[in-house]
């Protein structure tokens, strides 16, 4: 159901508040639809979204943690991307008609309930490439980082020409993120500081209806530490001069005092 601060679901007396992440608006839900193919259709002032019922309630029962609304604007053939409040229909706004309706701010959009014709060819990853301080590197399959260096710049792109403004990314530096990032449609990912260490950087794509390019592409990564810093390197204990037999250790540091 729809609330003035966003997505809910009621069962079984539990009431399960949707967070605002991966493109669902914590806004005022103005309309709210379901079709015949397992879609939930939230239309509210940021736009037209279409999500999954069934990642809903995985979502709600924890066996998820990401949302993915796929937003629908003027590529998709909308004039205006901002809905209004409900309004009366005579065909029922949210019946069971063929067709879904939804008010925006110019004019009237009809969707069908079923046999949408969806991109289902989901978008080829490339990572292009890679700074390091500031300075593009080649890359050969991986990344090494040499000794001093900390600061990592990766550029990545997905070909997808049906809608290619609408393709979004995930993306996370195992070895140092604790997950993927959250959705984007940032072509970038930066890190400030990466310690010395061995990591893979993946990154994820969707087409413009929520196909996912899930193997993605990956680059490893080397951050190389100063030579002292190795694990193999440790310092070693200096020396002591053996202390001759018989000569208290306060005498060990120089001669024996004279007569």
């Amino acid at each position: 159901m729809g609330t003035g601060k966003g997505l809910c679901r009621l069962r079984n007396g539990r009431v399960t508040a949707f967070s605002g992440r991966n493109g669902l608006a914590e806004e005022a839900i103005l309309q709210l639809r379901g079709d015949d193919e397992g879609n939930l259709w939230i239309g509210c002032n940021s736009g037209l979204f279409r999500l999954r019922t069934g990642q809903l309630d995985d979502w709600a029962e924890g066996r998820t943690s990401f949302l993915d609304a796929v937003p629908f604007g003027e590529e998709d053939g909308l004039q205006g991307a901002q809905c209004l409040a409900e309004f009366p229909s005579q065909n029922g706004s949210s019946g069971k008609g063929e067709e879904m309706w939804f008010s925006t701010t110019k004019g009237v959009v009809a969707i069908k309930r079923r046999g949408l014709q969806w991109n289902r060819l989901p978008p080829t990853v490339v990572i292009e490439e890679a700074l390091v301080d500031g300075q593009r590197v080649a890359l050969s399959g991986s990344l090494r980082v040499a000794p001093g260096k900390q600061s990592l710049e990766f550029r990545y792109t997905a070909l997808s020409l049906t809608a290619p403004g609408k393709v979004a990314f995930r993306y996370q530096l195992e070895g140092l993120d604790r997950g993927w990032s959250e959705l984007t449609a940032s072509r970038t990912a930066r890190y400030p500081e990466v310690p010395p260490g061995k990591y893979r950087f993946w990154v994820v794509a969707r087409n413009n209806d929520g196909v996912w390019n899930e193997q993605g592409a990956s680059l490893a990564v080397v951050v190389v530490p100063f030579w002292w810093g190795h694990p193999l390197v440790s310092p070693k204990p200096c020396r002591r001069r053996r202390q001759p037999p018989g000569r208290p250790l306060s005498d060990a540091a120089g001669p024996p005092a004279g007569d």
